[in-house]
Formats: structure tokens, C-alpha cells, sequence
């Protein structure tokens, strides 16, 4: 007997019946675009026609977004849903949207890709860094008595070790909410000249569709390295690169999938 039961999972399926159970699951579905648009225009235009620019992470959606580009006949690059979020900051404590900026001169500059932690000065001017650089941080302690919540630790650590030092032994690095958050930590600093952590950081590689990476995806745009190509194509043999968000591209939306909503199971 067979019976037709509604399947809510992303994969929609159909089991076939047997004793060998094969199960073919439809992928991503994509449509190529051979319209010059800017990544920005792009989007914009997927998302009111479509779903979003193109996520490609899987094997199959490979196959599918190929077999889209072979419908047009079509081998070079086009844009797809993945972009640097140079914009996204925030702070380490409680995620907090930032709101007051005190940036330096032409900062953020994202100077040679990847500087997505901050650092104070001691005049209270802020400067995208690398993560991975050692400084001395500055923690805030929310749970102290005394009207100075910061606290200012002359031990170097990377942005990620500094978070983990503070969140162990106080609550969390620096937040800067107001200019008279920033005075605090100015005043702290006082004579010390050396730049320091605080908690302010941003997301990087993203897909516009918020979809979370695969390991194959983190692994791939660890080799996009542009200091300011921001979105990213892909060619037809798979490779991602990186480009200027306001060059001009043909780009793959994202379609949505079959609407084969059931699977047919035998019981």
C-alpha cells in the first residue's frame, strides 16, 4: 500500500518503493541572467522577481546552477549571493548594534582585506585591525561597584583571546555607546600611546540570503583576499572570486525549488 504524506524538509523528495530505497531530492533551482547589473542591482532584482541571489554550497546545487548557465549558453562569470559585509559591525557585548562612531581618518579601510576587529587610540580615534594582532585591551565590568566600569589589562592578546580573558574575569570587552563612553576609555589610556582592543568587530563573508557556510564554503573564501572587491562571482568550473560590488555582471538568482511537496512512501 502506498499513502502520500506531507514533508516539510527543505530536500523535497520521493522515496521509491523496494527493497532497494532510493531517494531523489531536488537541489537549489537557479535562473541566469544575462542583464549587466552591479552586484547591489542584482540583488535587488532577484529578490523582487525571485528569492535572492544565487547560494551555491552544494554539490547538486553545482549541478544545478550549471545546468542554468548551459540553458544560456554561457561560461564566464556572473554574480551569486556571496558578499563581504564590511558594514556589519557590532559589539562582543550582548551583540549590540553600534550607534556612536569615532573613526579615524579614512577608517574603516578594510587596508588589505580582513581587518575586522577595532582598536581605540589614545585620543579616542578608532581603526579597523586584524584580528589576530596582539594588543592590550581594554575590558568593561558591569557588575562592579565602582563608577569606572572599564578596566584597562597591559597584557597582549589577539581581539578573540582578549574577548575570552574579559568574559572569564569581567563581562566582556569594551562597549562604546557615547561619547562620553569614548572619554572614559581616553581617559584611561591617558598617556599610553599604544592602540588597544575594545569590543567592536564585524561579520565578513556572507551570503545575501543568510544561509549558513558549509565547510566548503568557509574554505573557498579564505582565498578571497581583495581589500576592496566586496561580492563575489563564480565561473564555470566552480571558482569563486572576489570583484568591485559596482563592476557590472551577468548573475544567477535563486529560484526556489520544485514544487513537488510530498514524498511517496511504501508501507
Amino acid at each position: 500500500m502506498e499513502t502520500f504524506k506531507e514533508k516539510p524538509d527543505k530536500n523535497h523528495c520521493i522515496l521509491l518503493p523496494g527493497l532497494l530505497s532510493l531517494t531523489l531530492c531536488k537541489p537549489q533551482e537557479y535562473i541566469l541572467y544575462k542583464q549587466l547589473k552591479t552586484w547591489e542591482n542584482a540583488q535587488s532584482y532577484c529578490r523582487t522577481h525571485h528569492i535572492d541571489l544565487a547560494t551555491v554550497q552544494t554539490d547538486e546545487d553545482w549541478t544545478s546552477l550549471k545546468e542554468a548557465a548551459d540553458e544560456q549558453q554561457y561560461s564566464s562569470l556572473a554574480w551569486v549571493g556571496l558578499f563581504n559585509d564590511i558594514n556589519g559591525w557590532r559589539w562582543s557585548y550582548n551583540e549590540e548594534s553600534l550607534v556612536f562612531e569615532s573613526w579615524g581618518l579614512v577608517q574603516p579601510d578594510n587596508y588589505g582585506a580582513g581587518e575586522e576587529c577595532v582598536t581605540i587610540a589614545f585620543d579616542g580615534k578608532w581603526f579597523d585591525s586584524y584580528c589576530t594582532s596582539e594588543k592590550y585591551f581594554v575590558c568593561y565590568d558591569e557588575n562592579t561597584n565602582r563608577t569606572a566600569k572599564l578596566v584597562l589589562i597591559k597584557t597582549q592578546k589577539s581581539w578573540l583571546d582578549a574577548q575570552k580573558y574579559c568574559r572569564d574575569h569581567y563581562t566582556d570587552l569594551a562597549i562604546v555607546r557615547t561619547q562620553a563612553d569614548n572619554d572614559q576609555i581616553i581617559q584611561l589610556l591617558n598617556i599610553f600611546m599604544a592602540s588597544v582592543w575594545m569590543g567592536l568587530y564585524r561579520d565578513t563573508w556572507k551570503w545575501s540570503d543568510r544561509a549558513n557556510f558549509t565547510s566548503s564554503t568557509q574554505n573557498a573564501v579564505q582565498k578571497l583576499v581583495g581589500s576592496n572587491q566586496n561580492c563575489a562571482t563564480i565561473n564555470y568550473w566552480r571558482a569563486l572570486e572576489d570583484r568591485l560590488c559596482t563592476t557590472t555582471h551577468y548573475f544567477y538568482c535563486n529560484t526556489g525549488r520544485s514544487d513537488l511537496n510530498y514524498c511517496v512512501e511504501r508501507l
